[in-house]
């Protein structure tokens, strides 16, 4: 076998390796509750910029989806998510990071026993290295 080939199939099975390691792009956050929350393929975006948020609530059925925005003066970010799960109403999950602390608060309205029926239960929130493996479900 050619040093060209040996080359190229090293390559292709490193490749297939990696596939698992996709996740490595997710970001996770978690509030005092323990709860997970996992954007996948997703970083906070930059000053005075928003980006989509899909993901899930780790170990649960909830599957969240919404926007995260940074401050125009970049000290902040705010998080704005809807989830829902096939056994539940949709509930709103909404926080922000300050830049300073790396760490955060806001409201959970049904996820960790927060009201659906209205009214925030405050939550605080830190952005976590994401667990190995994160499961949705």
């Amino acid at each position: 076998m050619n040093t060209s080939l040996k080359a190229l199939l090293a390559a292709c099975l490193l490749l297939l390796a990696g596939t698992g390691t996709a996740s490595a792009l997710d970001a996770c956050f978690q509030d005092q509750f323990g709860n997970v929350l996992v954007g996948q393929s997703f970083k906070l975006p930059r000053a005075g910029k928003c980006s989509p948020f899909n993901g899930y609530f780790m170990e649960t059925d909830y599957a969240a989806f919404g926007n995260a925005c940074g401050t125009s003066n970049g000290k902040a970010w705010i998080v704005n998510l809807l989830a829902s799960s096939a056994t539940s109403l949709n509930v709103v999950y909404t926080f922000f990071i300050s830049a300073a602390m790396n760490a955060g608060a806001g409201c959970d309205f049904g996820i960790a026993g927060g009201s659906v029926a209205g009214g925030c239960s405050p939550i605080t929130v830190k952005p976590i290295t994401c667990p190995t493996p994160h499961p949705f479900g």
